[in-house]
C-alpha cells in the first residue's frame, strides 16, 4: 500500500515550531509578549506557556493553526475571510511592502535588522 500523505496535502509527518523559534519570532517582530497574545487572540499566559514547551510540568506543543498565524502576521496579513485579506497588519520598520499584487494579496517579506547592518 502507497504513503496516503500526498493524497490530501498533508505532509506524512507534522512541523513542529519549537518555544525557542516562536520567542525568536516574537522578539523580531518586536512584540511583547502580551502584543503577541492580542494579535493571535490567546492570553498572555499560553504564549508564556508556548515559549517554554512546558504547562504544570506537561509538555506544550504550537498548534499548527498559531504557526500558520505566525506565519501571516510576519507576512501582515491581520485577518482573512476565506476568499481575501481583511485586515493588515503594520508591525513596524522590520516590514516592507516588496510586491504589490491585487488589494487584498499584497505580499510582505520580513527585513533583518543584522542584515542590513555592514
Amino acid at each position: 500500500m502507497g504513503d496516503r500523505a500526498g493524497k490530501r496535502g498533508h505532509a506524512s509527518v507534522e512541523s513542529v515550531m519549537s518555544g525557542e523559534a516562536f520567542r525568536d519570532w516574537r522578539k523580531r517582530l518586536g512584540l511583547k509578549q502580551k502584543d503577541a497574545a492580542e494579535l493571535l487572540g490567546l492570553k498572555k499566559r499560553m504564549i508564556q506557556y508556548y515559549e517554554t514547551g512546558k504547562r504544570s510540568g506537561n509538555d506544550v506543543a504550537i498548534p499548527k493553526s498559531i504557526r500558520l498565524a505566525c506565519y501571516a502576521l510576519e507576512r501582515g496579513i491581520g485577518d482573512f475571510d476565506g476568499e481575501r485579506v481583511t485586515g493588515h497588519v503594520d508591525l513596524g520598520p522590520r516590514l516592507v511592502r516588496t510586491t504589490e499584487g491585487p488589494p487584498d494579496l499584497s505580499v510582505v517579506e520580513t527585513i533583518h535588522a543584522e542584515k542590513d547592518i555592514g
